[in-house]
């Protein structure tokens, strides 16, 4: 079988499942794991996060009709028997609709699954989705179970715990809050989500927001972002109003993550997101994460 993935977390779930060598083309941002760094990318965006600031690229997004594009012409050398395809942001991905439409007079088109998910349940059945459709099904089965089994000691080990009021940063200018599955990570993790609930889509606060939630915990989470491309941008939120009239600047307990590998990702790794803030909100608990991140004050 010939496999394209168009997203990253299309590309870390079908590595995942076993079929690396199955894989003939990625996207651009595709570079988990490793190996795939070799392969051909069908996908190119408009805007280089690299070199743009969080504004710049706000900025860029409201202002551009299509960030992505696809190499419809690479993508029919490759000849894939399955396309896989997202439906959950055009502005992280190309969407699902734009590579039906570029398909759209191939003679013999391939199998294009449109991943949507909003929330973790949807994600492990998303696993499940993708191994059906690339032949997989028992190593999807296996993969979900983890999943599912890591969730639960999370759970387990975080029950009748205090739960710290999590402030999750996924854009910083305009500072912005996350959705989708961030909050439920959060009450999994043992905290209590500040500002949206399972599944609501990401949001602007203004500092006047912050300063009456006034968070515990504040998580910077930018989505694409490692940690080391959001320090780059931190003096913005340190000159801020809020930022030291919160709980979270008085107990120094603010911290960057890599938003790009563990909370932004429709894949397996949104569990290892999971444990790292798991850690965060509990460190006596969890005694460490491996995730790298870094304590801002």
């Amino acid at each position: 079988m010939r496999i394209v993935s168009l997203f990253p977390g299309g590309t870390e779930i079908v590595c995942a499942l076993g079929a690396i060598d199955e894989l003939v083309g990625v996207s651009h941002e595709c570079d988990y794991p490793p190996q795939v760094s070799t392969k051909p990318r069908v996908v190119r965006s408009v805007i280089d996060r690299d070199k743009l600031s969080s504004s710049a690229i706000h900025e860029r997004v409201g202002s551009t009709r299509r960030i992505h594009t696809v190499d419809v012409e690479l993508l029919k050398q490759l000849n894939p028997d399955v396309v896989v395809a997202q439906n959950l942001c055009s502005v992280c991905a190309v969407p699902h609709t734009q590579v039906l439409e570029a398909i759209g007079g191939w003679f013999m088109q391939p199998r294009v699954v449109g991943v949507s998910a909003h929330t973790l349940g949807e994600v492990i059945d998303s696993v499940k989705l993708i191994g059906e459709a690339i032949g997989r099904d028992k190593e999807a089965e296996e993969l979900a179970a983890s999943m599912r089994e890591r969730v639960s000691r999370i759970v387990e080990l975080t029950e009748g715990l205090e739960r710290p009021r999590t402030m999750c940063v996924e854009w910083i200018n305009p500072l912005m809050v996350g959705g989708d599955w961030i909050p439920e990570l959060v009450e999994l993790a043992g905290g209590i989500n500040c500002f949206t609930v399972k599944g609501d889509k990401s949001r602007r606060v203004s500092g006047d927001d912050v300063i009456r939630c006034n968070p515990q915990i504040i998580v910077l989470m930018p989505c694409g972002f490692s940690v080391e491309r959001t320090l780059k941008e931190i003096d913005i939120l340190r000159c801020s109003e809020w930022w030291r009239k919160t709980e979270a600047y008085r107990d120094h307990r603010i911290y960057a993550v890599d938003g790009r590998s563990l909370f932004t990702r429709l894949g397996p790794r949104l569990v290892d997101g999971l444990e790292c803030l798991a850690d965060l909100l509990h460190p006596y608990i969890f005694m460490g994460s491996k995730a790298r991140h870094a304590k801002l004050t």
